[in-house]
């Protein structure tokens, strides 16, 4: 009975410094912030924008607008869609065999 008892406080403790550490900030120095994401009414305008210039120049406007990453997401978080446009992230496809690269070359 006591051996329980000391291992649920261990547990506990162990929990709650993990979880005051975590409200402190102290996060992961190689944290990368998320790319910017189209959705709501921006949304719907990407994807009129898309029928009426075609998917060519709706991208070519996002790339200028929002840089070379970024997300369109459908309502209701259904899926998401990333973009990687730009010769800056040529080096993750492969033009040969049109797989994606592991390295950079």
């Amino acid at each position: 009975m006591w051996l329980t008892t000391v291992a649920l406080l261990l547990t506990t403790v162990v929990i709650w410094t993990a979880l005051q550490k975590r409200k402190r900030g102290e996060a992961c120095p190689a944290a990368v912030a998320p790319p910017p994401i189209v959705q709501g009414t921006a949304l719907v305008r990407f994807l009129r924008a898309m029928a009426r210039d075609g998917p060519l120049e709706v991208i070519r406007e996002q790339l200028a607008k929002l840089g070379s990453v970024f997300m369109a997401s459908a309502p209701l978080g259904l899926f998401k869609v990333t973009f990687l446009v730009g010769a800056e992230l040529g080096f993750l496809i492969d033009g040969v065999t049109a797989k994606p690269a592991l390295t950079k070359k």
